[in-house]
């Protein structure tokens, strides 16, 4: 703006259209390029309640599973038979390696 040397008013109102047209395409690339849009904003927050109500529904039926293996050993309650999973150093890392999620041996 400013660097229009024409005597022409035509001229000059040309010249600052096209400065205006220039600054809004570059402030809206700038915007494209250095700011995170609403719809990857939302899709991180999605991600992370599937994976929360994924983790709920496993644990609901580790939970119901417990409850399913008490019904076959009758003199056991849910209790005692957890205490006696964690209790167990192998029941207990086998456990573990199953429901870590970043192990590698699941993904293959």
């Amino acid at each position: 703006m400013g660097n229009c040397q024409s005597n022409d008013f035509d001229a000059q109102i040309a010249d600052t259209t096209i400065t205006l047209i220039w600054h809004i395409l570059l402030t809206l690339r700038y915007r494209f390029d250095h700011y995170e849009s609403m719809g990857s904003l939302f899709t991180g927050i999605k991600e992370g309640i599937i994976s929360h109500r994924l983790n709920e529904r496993i644990w609901g039926l580790f939970i119901e599973l417990l409850k399913l293996i008490e019904t076959v050993f009758i003199e056991i309650d849910e209790e005692q038979l957890l205490e006696r999973i964690i209790n167990d150093d192998k029941v207990y890392e086998k456990l573990a390696i199953i429901l870590d999620p970043s192990d590698k041996k699941m993904a293959t």
